[in-house]
């Protein structure tokens, strides 16, 4: 990524870059070690450090699609990798919001790939459990507090 940023930005701005978010990204890391937080926890997503370094690498990444077709795509690629890792995340931390939201974002890449009977459903799927609240509220209110819409194994089975 270091040599892809210095390719396309000037050296000057490139290295400052560079070097400003390294320092911002070794901060939060020690910060998060320091604080010792847990997977489950999403506070730290909330977190003004974190916010400072997602804009610079927004505003790398904007020069970088502005400049290069093959920077483009391989930015979505990565966007979309992220999708399924935080869909990932969000199944085994069972936190029903983020399965939502990650749902909803997985709908743009059904798109993009061609599964349209998937981007139907999930659209569909999206629907019905965004009236959850209202149709089923106790089932709401298991999947949001208990996590129970993810399935789980116990270490004794």
């Amino acid at each position: 990524m270091v040599k892809l940023l210095t390719s396309s930005v000037s050296e000057c701005d490139s290295a400052i870059l560079i070097e400003s978010l390294t320092n911002d990204i070794c901060q939060l890391t020690d910060t998060v070690d320091a604080d010792k937080v847990d997977v489950a926890d999403f506070g730290i997503l909330l977190s003004e450090l974190l916010a400072v370094i997602e804009a610079k690498l927004s505003d790398v990444k904007a020069r970088l699609l502005a400049q290069s077709r093959t920077a483009k795509l391989r930015i979505r690629y990565v966007g979309y990798v992220d999708v399924l890792k935080c869909f990932i995340l969000a199944e085994r931390t069972g936190h029903w919001h983020f399965h939502i939201k990650c749902v909803h974002d997985m709908l743009n890449l059904f798109a993009a790939t061609g599964h349209n009977n998937y981007l139907k459903f999930c659209r569909l799927y999206l629907q019905l459990v965004l009236d959850l609240p209202n149709s089923h509220p106790w089932l709401y209110e298991m999947f949001t507090v208990n996590g129970f819409h993810s399935v789980r194994r116990t270490d004794g089975q």
